[in-house]
């Protein structure tokens, strides 16, 4: 230990470093305080300050105390990026995410937020764009960065470039969490996902108590990817759980994102002749739901009562349409944390309890977008 400084004599002191401090810029200028200050006025050695901020349990609650009373009067803020970076690792957690403008980004990466912020992690965001290049980028950007670990919403198309950097990464220890959907070249990477599955069967479910025994679903992407599959997969066991024939021409790929095919796929069934081959839409996501109730409104078709349309994901619009669509809410909040909890565990070599994959809990939501079965007689339209 130095000089035995108390912290009644710390007042004094500060007041001289700050008349230095002052004195060395402007008026208005305040340098941060540093480690060696802390450990100067404190009469501790800067390895002990060191170890009270990265390593508190392997110093004395009396000396911690006396160390934390002077930092607070010095307004000292550790330097967790450097202590990170000295002991290999960065207390930052790396985002990458495909679809940055979607809607649901801002409570999924509040999620991860708020869990890394409680774990005293910080976050980086990237945006891929939906772009195979600059997903790799990223990838790239975590390991440059030291970072401690990788939350990846994925791609839905396989890219060679991709699988290389996953497997580096993986070489290195750092842990990779897939968010929403899995990547087939990392089967290790826990899978932090909505329950799709149970979410279409409930809504498919709802739509045959209703009555309907043609529906329409408007499935995800035509590549394989776990949210569109799943979400068919819920709405073939409902079919089956009800004893119904399932028509494979009623299941028609209208896409994720901007690209939806909704509009062209509707003016296709509804110029068939003769009935109308559905009386109710199950839609994978409520963007294609809600493309679905403007056809129906520039036709004429009256939703529910001529067809009933049920979405997926309870987006903030989802009760602003006319009529109000029918959904199932994912708790994408929970989403985010249960994802950034799983990274920081693993990063910090710690062993999960859950297995792969976690699938958070999703509810139906009724609204009125959805009705009692209409006879079939087809209205013709006109496009």
């Amino acid at each position: 230990m130095k000089d035995d400084l108390t912290i009644d004599d710390a007042p004094s002191q500060l007041q001289k470093l700050s008349r230095k401090r002052k004195s060395s810029r402007s008026p208005d200028a305040k340098l941060p305080s540093t480690l060696a200050e802390v450990a100067r006025l404190s009469g501790f050695s800067t390895a002990t300050v060191s170890r009270t901020f990265n390593e508190p349990e392997k110093v004395k609650l009396e000396v911690r105390r006396r160390i934390t009373d002077v930092a607070e009067l010095l307004r000292y803020r550790p330097n967790r990026l450097v202590s990170g970076v000295l002991r290999g690792r960065v207390p930052i957690v790396g985002i990458v995410i495909n679809v940055l403008n979607a809607a649901f980004i801002p409570e999924l990466l509040g999620g991860i937020f708020e869990a890394c912020e409680r774990a005293g992690f910080s976050c980086m965001v990237y945006d891929s764009n939906a772009e195979p290049e600059r997903e790799v980028d990223a990838l790239k950007l975590c390991i440059q960065h030291r970072l401690a670990g990788v939350l990846l919403f994925p791609l839905d198309k396989e890219n060679h470039e991709r699988n290389k950097i996953l497997a580096e990464i993986d070489e290195l220890g750092m842990p990779v969490i897939s968010m929403m959907s899995s990547v087939s070249t990392a089967p290790d990477a826990p899978l932090v996902a909505n329950n799709d599955y149970q979410g279409a069967l409930e809504a498919v479910t709802h739509l045959i108590e209703l009555g309907h025994t043609e529906i329409l679903h408007l499935s995800g992407s035509q590549s394989h990817y776990r949210t569109s599959d799943e979400r068919v997969r819920g709405y073939l066991a409902a079919h089956i759980r009800a004893g119904l024939k399932i028509r494979e021409n009623l299941i028609r790929s209208a896409g994720f994102g901007p690209q939806i095919e909704t509009w062209n796929i509707l003016r296709e069934l509804e110029a068939a002749p003769g009935m109308r081959p559905y009386t109710a839409i199950f839609a994978a996501t409520d963007y294609t739901a809600i493309k679905a109730l403007q056809f129906f409104y520039k036709h004429g078709i009256r939703v529910p009562e001529q067809v009933s349309v049920a979405g997926f994901g309870d987006l903030p619009m989802s009760d602003l349409t006319f009529p109000p669509l029918t959904t199932v809410n994912q708790n994408f909040h929970q989403l985010g944390m249960q994802s950034a909890q799983v990274c920081i565990a693993l990063s910090e070599k710690q062993d999960l309890e859950a297995e792969s994959p976690q699938l958070i809990p999703v509810r139906l939501v009724v609204r009125e977008s959805t009705g009692p079965a209409p006879g079939l007689l087809q209205d013709v339209v006109a496009d």
